[in-house]
């Protein structure tokens, strides 16, 4: 991101500062914005920003309203632990939040933004944190920061955390129950309700990029 992270103004770790934020002009109207930010449509995905490294304990939607309504028309904000995605009307507006906001300070963890339809392979797993004591205008490029490794990275007792997470769904889940079938095929990322248990299969590869088959071309013949 072409960006300047120094000059005056700002306090690091404050979250959103309306005194220090003279940059750009008045905010506009925070109104109240969808939370769906899962459509398909290429232009759509666009449009659509990732909000990288958030700190779970306290940002809220409220914040990222006030921070990237100044860019353009928000259509819908989904906060999730530790990111968020955020829908423009356009790219237009989506590149320039990207260029503008890219290494915020909030709440200690500097933004990490791309472009959905343009996502960072390289990202890597985990958050990045300013020092308390950090003095700068609030912007710091997240590149420069060391990686904290997430939390389930480290041991855990009871396994590995993908063992947890197979016991913890086949104790939740209608799995080895007479009729095993659920009533509805709902994802269980962003509860899209799909037609079909072949619909909800598409949908996650496509959505979520969590493929569980193979193409025809992609399986061996019989022997």
């Amino acid at each position: 991101m072409n960006r300047f992270y120094g000059g005056g103004g700002g306090s690091p770790g404050l979250g959103f500062n309306q005194q220090h934020f003279n940059r750009f002009h008045s905010p506009r109207q925070v109104s109240n914005i969808s939370n769906n930010t899962n459509s398909n449509d290429q232009q759509a995905r666009e449009s659509r920003l990732f909000c990288g490294n958030l700190n779970p304990e306290f940002v809220c939607q409220q914040e990222l309203e006030e921070i990237f309504c100044r860019h353009g028309t928000l259509l819908g904000i989904s906060l999730h632990k530790g990111y968020a995605f955020i829908q423009f009307s356009n790219k237009e507006e989506a590149r320039k939040a990207a260029r503008l906001e890219q290494g915020r300070i909030l709440s200690s963890q500097p933004l990490d933004l791309n472009i959905v339809s343009d996502p960072n392979p390289n990202r890597p797993k985990g958050f990045k944190r300013v020092q308390p004591t950090y003095n700068s205008s609030g912007y710091v490029d997240p590149a420069t920061l060391p990686v904290i490794p997430a939390a389930n990275s480290s041991p855990h007792p009871g396994g590995p955390p993908a063992a947890k997470k197979v016991r913890r769904f086949m104790e939740q889940s209608q799995m080895g129950k007479e009729g095993d079938e659920p009533s509805s095929w709902t994802c269980a990322y962003c509860k899209e309700v799909c037609s079909s248990c072949w619909g909800l299969v598409k949908h996650v590869s496509m959505s979520h990029q969590t493929r569980i088959y193979l193409e025809d071309s992609e399986q061996q013949p019989n022997a």
